[in-house]
């Protein structure tokens, strides 16, 4: 037999349907009688759904601090049945959970928004770190036009909207929090993947680089929406978390 089809067979045994079929290499042994291969496959699956747990808990800690032990136990086995391991690395299991908690009847948005949330760190806690940031930027900036420039961001960098009540949880002990529906910032640093809570108009400020043709433009759109923006805040602000990396010159 295939080795892939016999493992096939061992993943729909132990993680499938209460009557799937027992892998040909167990079938032999169906001679000691159906309750004791019946509490053989009872044994497998309860020692599986506390790997899947573990794995899962692991990869989704948000998502099981919001939903509580046993609510997380349950959900979980229930993805294992349906999207089991096909890897001998759980770590790398558990791509497919945001769109399971989606797809569920009646789910509520912040489950699945928390599971998306924990995924874009667990990705980010296997990226690359940025380069050194350069030491050059600052004299840069007051020597060249801002027409002239275009910031250089981490690569790094996600964001999220994310609504109010998910505030406390996601940027904890953070005493300038304005409570209002507003964005995740997350990040790499220092091999670590980070997180923090953006007021809108810090937001902005950063998905606008993806699109500005200078640093002028940046400016001048963002003066456009928010006319109190404290742009020297915002550039200590992005340079202390490492956000910023330097600026080109543009032709």
């Amino acid at each position: 037999m295939n080795p892939g089809d016999e493992q096939a067979q061992w993943v729909a045994w132990i993680w499938g349907d209460a009557d799937a079929r027992p892998p040909k290499s167990l079938r032999p042994l169906s001679s000691v009688g159906p309750q004791d291969l019946a509490r053989g496959l009872g044994a497998y699956r309860e020692h599986a759904k506390a790997l899947a747990v573990r794995a899962l808990a692991a990869r989704f800690p948000l998502l099981r601090s919001d939903l509580g032990e046993a609510d997380f136990a349950g959900m979980a086995w229930a993805f294992a049945r349906q999207h089991p391991p096909t890897q001998g690395d759980l770590n790398q299991w558990g791509d497919a959970l945001p769109g399971f908690l989606d797809a569920l009847p009646g789910m509520e948005s912040r489950p699945p928004l928390l599971a998306r949330i924990d995924d874009a760190l667990h990705r980010l806690s296997q990226a690359e770190d940025d380069p050194e940031p350069d030491p050059g930027l600052w004299l840069r900036l007051q020597q060249q036009p801002a027409s002239r420039l275009r910031l250089r961001w981490s690569v790094n960098l996600r964001w999220m909207a994310v609504p109010a009540d998910l505030a406390e949880i996601l940027d904890p002990g953070n005493q300038t929090l304005d409570r209002a529906d507003g964005w995740l910032l997350l990040w790499r640093r220092h091999w670590q993947p980070c997180r923090a809570w953006l007021a809108s108009d810090q937001a902005a400020w950063l998905r606008r680089q993806a699109h500005a043709l200078s640093l002028a433009d940046a400016v001048e759109a963002q003066a456009a929406e928010f006319p109190d923006f404290d742009l020297g805040s915002a550039l200590a602000r992005a340079w202390q978390q490492g956000w910023l990396l330097g600026a080109e010159t543009l032709a």
